[in-house]
């Protein structure tokens, strides 16, 4: 239960730092534009941590069955399931995005549609960085890994703060809609090293048994 709590508690901090950065550094109809596309974001976001989810519970099943090569052909089978949902995600929002925008909005602002477009059709291409961290961090704590899970959240955070103030200083909106992306990938980068690490011990200690 404390890696999701925590997951959360970043999960806000995320936001939070986001929009105060956008609110700041861009202008409201960037914040405005920000706020609706996130909304956007996270309804195809359900998606992959739906899959997160089935993956954590599938992964504890064989981790105590002891069955290692399953839970590896389980990422795999994972990692093809997110990538379909990747491209469904880039067709909707590459065909819908402003009718879907215009959905969490109140007033039709040319120059704010035109943010949240920008900021949909970058995040977009990058989704499949976000079904990865969510496929390895649910296996890890499937496996019972704690800290793996802990240390990507530090990392996300860190990493999307600092990119979104540098970028965001530097590039405006686009530095922005990069940021989160770049936290993703790093946070991917931490899991996928905690995933070989914790399943290479576990051969070994099966091995030693």
């Amino acid at each position: 239960m404390l890696p999701v709590f925590l997951g959360n508690i970043f999960q806000q901090f995320y936001h939070l730092a986001d929009t105060l950065i956008v609110g700041r550094i861009i202008g409201i109809d960037a914040l405005a534009a920000f706020t609706a596309s996130l909304k956007v974001e996270q309804t195809f976001a359900q998606l992959f941590l739906a899959l997160g989810i089935t993956v954590a519970v599938y992964t504890a099943q064989n981790f105590g069955a002891k069955k290692l090569s399953k839970i590896n052909a389980g990422v795999k089978a994972s990692l093809i399931i997110s990538l379909v949902f990747y491209f469904f995600s880039i067709i909707c929002i590459g065909i819908f995005s402003t009718n879907m925008v215009s959905m969490f909005v109140i007033k039709n602002n040319i120059e704010m549609f035109a943010y949240a477009d920008k900021y949909l059709h970058i995040m977009m291409f990058f989704f499949i960085f976000f079904g990865m961290l969510m496929i390895f961090k649910n296996v890890l704590q499937g496996m019972g890994r704690v800290t793996p899970p802990l240390a990507s959240g530090v990392t996300e955070l860190i990493a999307r703060i600092f990119c979104a103030f540098v970028l965001g200083y530097y590039f405006g909106f686009t530095g922005i809609c990069v940021a989160t992306p770049i936290a993703w990938l790093a946070a991917s980068a931490v899991l996928y090293a905690g995933y070989v690490v914790s399943m290479k011990k576990q051969v070994k200690l099966l091995k030693s048994r």
